[in-house]
């Protein structure tokens, strides 16, 4: 597995924070009603670790899928040039 996607779909809900950890950094993505507007998604390579806080009232709907391929040297990292400040 290389990486992952999850859908989360606008479901009246209060609660179910998506918590994402890579390198000792930890970022917190609200999913809440209010903050879905449509449909949205996340995608993130595997080594990233993720989980969904308890949602506290309502329903939350995800979908999620890992993407996987039959040799791992076939999958490039590349990340953005960082453009020199003026």
């Amino acid at each position: 597995m290389f990486g992952t996607l999850i859908v989360l779909l606008p479901c009246p809900h209060a609660g179910g924070d998506l918590v994402l950890r890579h390198n000792g950094e930890e970022r917190n993505f609200s999913t809440t009603s209010k903050a879905l507007r449509g449909v949205q998604w996340l995608t993130f390579y595997a080594d990233v670790e993720h989980k969904l806080r308890a949602v506290t009232s309502g329903s939350l709907g995800t979908a999620p899928s890992s993407y996987i391929t039959s040799s791992a040297s076939r999958v490039t990292r590349r990340f953005p040039r960082r453009r020199p400040r003026p």
